[in-house]
C-alpha cells in the first residue's frame, strides 16, 4: 500500500490495516489514534511526533524506525519488534508491551509508567532518564542495558535478567527484585529503600553507600558483597549469607540480623 492511499483510507474512517507494508515511509506527525496495525511491517518508518494512542500494534515490525516524541499511550503492543529503533521521549504509559523487543534501541527519557513489560527484551538498550515507575517487568531481559538515572520506583522486576547493566543514579525505591541475579553489580550510592530482595543473588555486589533502609533481604546471598557505609536501618536480613562481606561503617540500626534478632550496637567500655 502507498502512503497516500493509507492516509486517505484512515481519514475516511478505516481503522484495520492488519499486515500492511509501509517500509521506510515518512509519517512524521500524523494522527493515527485507535488504528489496528497488528502484524504490519513499518520497518524503518518515521513516526516521530505521531499520535498512536489507543492503537493495536500487536506483532508489528518497527525495527530501525523513528518514534521520537511519539504518543503510544495505552497501546496494545505485545510482541512488537522495536529493535534498533529511536524512541527517545516516546510515551508508552499504561501500554501492553509483553514480550516486546527493544534490543539495541535508544530509549532516552521514554515513559513506560504503569506499562506491562513482562518478558520484554531490552538487551543493550539505552534507557537513560527513562520513567519505568510502577511497571510490570517480570522475567524481562535488561542484559547490558544502560540504566543511568532510570526511575524504577514501584516496579516489579521479579526474575528479571540484569547481568552487566550500567547503574548510576538509578532509583529502585520500593521495587520487587525477588529472586533476581544481581551478582557482581555496582550499586554504589543507589537508592534501594524498601526494596524486596528476598532470595536475590547479590554475591560480590558492590553496595557501598547504598540506601537499603527497610529493604527485605530474607534469604539473600551477600557472600563477599561490599556493604561499606551502606544504610541498612530497619532492613530484614533474616537468613542472609554474609560470608566474607565487607560491612565497615554500615548502619544496621534496628535491622533484623541473619539470626532473626534485632541488631544491637556494641556499647563502648
Amino acid at each position: 500500500m502507498e502512503k497516500q492511499e493509507f492516509l486517505e483510507q484512515y481519514a475516511e474512517g478505516k481503522r484495520d490495516f492488519i499486515r500492511i507494508q509501509l517500509k521506510q515511509v515518512d509519517l512524521k506527525g500524523v494522527d493515527l489514534q485507535g488504528i489496528n496495525l497488528s502484524q504490519a511491517d513499518l520497518t524503518g518508518t518515521d513516526l516521530s511526533e505521531a499520535n498512536l494512542s489507543g492503537s493495536k500494534l500487536t506483532q508489528m515490525k518497527l525495527s530501525k524506525a523513528l518514534l521520537v516524541n511519539t504518543n503510544l499511550r495505552q497501546t496494545e503492543c505485545s510482541s512488537i519488534q522495536l529493535d534498533n529503533a529511536d524512541l527517545q521521549n516516546a510515551n508508552f504509559s499504561e501500554g501492553i508491551l509483553q514480550s516486546a523487543n527493544f534490543t539495541h534501541s535508544s530509549l532516552d527519557r521514554t515513559c513506560f509508567s504503569f506499562a506491562n513489560l513482562a518478558c520484554a527484551n531490552f538487551t543493550r538498550a539505552i534507557l537513560e532518564k527513562s520513567d519505568l515507575t510502577n511497571t510490570d517487568l517480570r522475567n524481562a531481559c535488561l542484559i547490558e542495558a544502560d540504566l543511568t538515572s532510570v526511575n524504577f520506583s514501584g516496579a516489579d522486576l521479579t526474575s528479571a535478567r540484569l547481568q552487566g547493566v550500567h547503574l548510576k543514579n538509578t532509583l529502585f525505591k520500593g521495587v520487587n527484585l525477588n529472586k533476581v541475579d544481581l551478582s557482581g553489580l555496582d550499586f554504589t550510592n543507589i537508592d534501594l529503600e524498601g526494596t524486596d530482595l528476598q532470595s536475590a543473588n547479590l554475591k560480590g555486589a558492590i553496595l557501598r553507600g547504598a540506601n537499603l533502609e527497610r529493604s527485605i533481604l530474607v534469604g539473600a546471598n551477600l557472600i563477599r558483597a561490599k556493604l561499606d557505609r551502606a544504610n541498612l536501618k530497619r532492613a530484614n536480613l533474616t537468613d542472609v549469607n554474609l560470608y566474607g562481606a565487607s560491612v565497615k561503617d554500615a548502619d544496621f540500626s534496628l535491622a533484623i540480623m541473619p539470626d532473626g534478632k534485632r541488631y544491637k550496637a556494641k556499647t563502648a567500655v
